[in-house]
């Protein structure tokens, strides 16, 4: 039991850390809410000096603004440095920020769209790729039946150690009411030849051209590969 006593509007809440008295060992104390402060919470708990908001509306602001400081942060440290129109962002694992590389083209009745993995991208496009194709549909063609969408996971050469050539498996989604679902990368012939596979090169070298244009010249924000 602790040494410090309870108040008596503490003990009427029933709040689970008050009169908390700190373990064995160096370092300062904490607060109810957990935050380390100074060695004023030693004192009885009607002689401390608790720094948090006066409300528990203010209290949830002010935790919402350090959550949306460590989303912005996160977002400043993922984002390739460089403007390029097949850059995406999306919502990765856990809600933190990824990016990817997009190419896509209408083809004989169709529309064909490669998601391109990234270095340091976050999530990767094949771990989302239900909820990007989706996204991805709607930015682009959202009139467009989405069975008439035929969609590629890409993985350059040297984005991930164990690939050295770039791989480009098609997938095959499930549909219903515009929301993609139960992708299957078996079903559909991959790394195709041709006009679209020299697209998706095209898109991936533009990409490179414009990282190196933005690593020559890191002050350089407007940076954009011909």
């Amino acid at each position: 039991m602790s040494k410090y006593p309870r108040s008596p509007k503490a003990r009427d809440r029933g709040h689970p850390h008050d009169g908390w008295k700190r373990p064995p060992g160096p370092g300062p104390p904490a607060d109810d809410t957990g935050v380390i402060l100074s060695e004023s919470l030693t004192l009885p708990h009607e002689d401390r000096v608790i720094r948090r908001p006066a409300s528990d509306a203010d209290f949830a602001a002010n935790e919402a603004r350090i959550a949306r400081a460590i989303h912005d942060a996160a977002v400043a440290y993922r984002k390739p440095p460089f403007k390029d129109s097949s850059l995406i962002e999306f919502e990765g694992a856990f809600g933190f920020p990824s990016f990817c590389q997009i190419a896509h083209r209408q083809h004989q009745g169709r529309v064909q769209f490669a998601l391109i993995h990234m270095p340091n991208g976050g999530s990767s496009p094949t771990n989302m790729v239900e909820s990007l194709a989706t996204l991805m549909r709607q930015r682009f063609y959202p009139k467009l039946d989405p069975g008439l969408i035929d969609w590629f996971d890409v993985i350059p050469p040297g984005t991930y150690d164990m690939y050295r050539e770039i791989v480009i498996h098609a997938v095959t989604l499930q549909h219903a009411n515009g929301v993609y679902s139960d992708p299957d990368w078996s079903g559909a012939p991959d790394d195709p030849s041709g006009e679209w596979r020299a697209f998706i090169e095209a898109t991936i070298a533009r990409g490179r051209k414009a990282r190196e244009l933005a690593q020559a010249a890191p002050h350089n924000e407007n940076a954009v590969a011909d």
